[in-house]
């Protein structure tokens, strides 16, 4: 959305987002872009919280052209519910791929999406066939648009530094695999891992790069060691100078007016920010609690339980998941639970001794890091492969930007991965299966075995690099996907097609040309 609106404001239009309040936001311009924060939050499922009516208010008053929102199952899009009748302006929706389709707790909520959806004057949707856009079409709409990911060319029009793998302790003779995503376990940081942990190398030396944000305590503690001295280093020097000029008043009225300021910037930004959303948080918990517990009772607390835990929840005999769903709804690959319940599964192996075990082994390293964004952008250039093994997306960017730092890809088929795979002709696919929640789950044997064929195969890798950066820079920079929103904004229909988006190893798109999507 940021890019988006930052695209549109550089192009000459008045643009303002309307979005939650951020602990670290310093103005309320950005890059010629308003902002407009709400103390807000929540889930209608589970409850809004926060300044709800006045953000309804603003954007039912708000004399604009148009309105894009993005993402159901949030609090900016669930609010609006009420007055989309009363909002005048072209109204356009990115569903963002309808997570909570198969959860149980949304059955209602999707019942009632339909009628919502409706009140649309245009969708966007960024894969072919999902989820979101299946949704769509069962219910027979036909006003939406398909758009890929957009990656930035500022981040990737770059050179490589030769000097990253250095600074990482690479070898520049090891072949690199990199995984990057948070949440960690969602992110498929574990199979990766484990992956690597059994991967045959066939004597080549090999170093695993996983990039998430890694629990590192001490980091946290040193930095916040830093600024409490920094802070005081500050005060002492200022205090001093004071106390030599006006003397004990002086510095009296100094501690005054520094108790003042402190006692604002601790409301201003922990209660309204960190604190705010640690209470919205808790308050959203409870409420989703208080409703599975009215809704469904013990059992329902039971299953919820069990899906944090990552666990699938033991179906009834006979009976599907998610039998309250219509037919045509249900996900591929469901089925009907035909035994008892199973055995409790064995307690999981944390990610860093699996990581320790795969280092102990001859020519392997696994790297447990996190890093900035230009050290990352620099990670993507120094990898020969990218690996992905994430358990729920939509359209996972990250594959966009593999292909845009010209790094061929491995990645399970979660979200539209398959698309990615043809559109920008950078990546290959490892075969997964999905459970009873549509959540993908590879084995790491599997996948370990298809990283090992991919070393072994440099030429396809350089070949697939190659036509990936190729393809980003004609199709997939923010600077060609913003075109399309703009179009799609004023009520144009984008020129969004897929002439020469082919995977190198497959044959031509017949007819030539084709369309991405529909557009209505």
């Amino acid at each position: 959305m940021r890019q988006i609106a930052e695209r549109m404001a550089a192009r000459g239009h008045d643009v303002t987002v309307a979005t939650s309040i951020h602990p670290d936001r310093r103005s309320k311009v950005v890059n010629g872009v308003r902002i407009r924060a709400f103390d807000a939050g929540g889930k209608s499922v589970y409850g809004l919280n926060g300044e709800i009516e006045a953000y309804r208010e603003f954007v039912r008053t708000s004399p604009v052209d148009a309105i894009l929102i993005m993402a159901a199952q949030q609090w900016s899009f669930d609010a609006l519910w009420p007055v989309f009748d009363d909002i005048k302006a072209r109204k356009v929706f990115i569903p963002c791929g309808f997570s909570g389709l198969y959860e149980p707790d949304f059955a209602g909520y999707f019942r009632e999406l339909p009628d919502i959806l409706k009140k649309f004057d245009h969708l966007v949707f960024n894969a072919e066939k999902y989820r979101d856009i299946d949704f769509v079409r069962n219910i027979g709409l036909t006003n939406f648009t398909v758009l890929p990911n957009g990656i930035s060319e500022a981040d990737f029009e770059r050179e490589a530094d030769p000097e990253f793998r250095q600074r990482m302790a690479i070898p520049e003779d090891a072949f690199l695999f990199m995984t990057v995503g948070n949440p960690i376990e969602a992110k498929g940081h574990r199979d990766v891992v484990e992956a690597f942990l059994h991967l045959d190398t066939s004597g080549r030396s090999a170093v695993l790069l996983s990039i998430a944000g890694w629990p590192v305590i001490e980091s946290g503690y040193l930095r916040h060691a830093k600024a409490a001295v920094s802070f005081a280093m500050t005060l002492a020097s200022h205090a001093a100078a004071v106390t030599r000029r006006e003397g004990w008043p002086g510095l009296r009225r100094l501690v005054r007016r520094a108790v003042k300021k402190l006692r604002q910037a601790i409301v201003i930004r922990l209660v309204n920010s960190r604190l705010g959303h640690v209470a919205r948080f808790i308050d959203s918990a409870v409420r989703r609690v208080v409703h599975i517990t009215r809704v469904e009772g013990w059992p329902g607390i039971k299953q919820l339980v069990l899906r944090k835990l990552g666990r699938r929840p033991p179906a009834p005999i006979g009976v599907a998941p998610c039998s309250d769903m219509r037919p045509d709804m249900q996900r591929e690959g469901a089925h009907i639970a035909t035994t008892g319940t199973p055995p409790a599964p064995a307690p999981l192996a944390s990610i860093e001794s699996i990581a320790a075990r795969a280092s102990a082994q001859p020519l392997k390293r696994a790297i447990l890091t996190d890093l900035t964004r230009p050290e990352l952008i620099q990670a993507y250039m120094a990898a020969d492969l990218f690996v992905f093994a994430s358990r729920i997306e939509y359209s996972p960017l990250v594959l966009y930007e593999a292909a845009a730092a010209g790094t061929p890809f491995l990645t399970v088929p979660v979200g539209n991965a398959d698309e990615i795979v043809r559109w920008t002709g950078s990546g290959m696919l490892c075969e997964a299966s999905k459970d009873t929640f549509g959540y993908t789950r590879v084995d790491p044997q599997k996948l370990a075995n298809a990283m090992a064929n991919c070393m072994r195969a440099p030429d396809m890798l350089a070949r697939f690099g190659t036509t990936g950066r190729e393809r980003w820079r004609k199709h997939f920079t923010w600077q060609v996907v913003a075109g399309y929103y703009e179009d799609i904004l004023s009520g144009k229909t984008p020129d969004v097609r897929i002439t020469d988006l082919q995977s190198p190893d497959q044959p031509a798109l017949d007819p030539p040309g084709q369309p991405i999507s529909s557009v209505a």
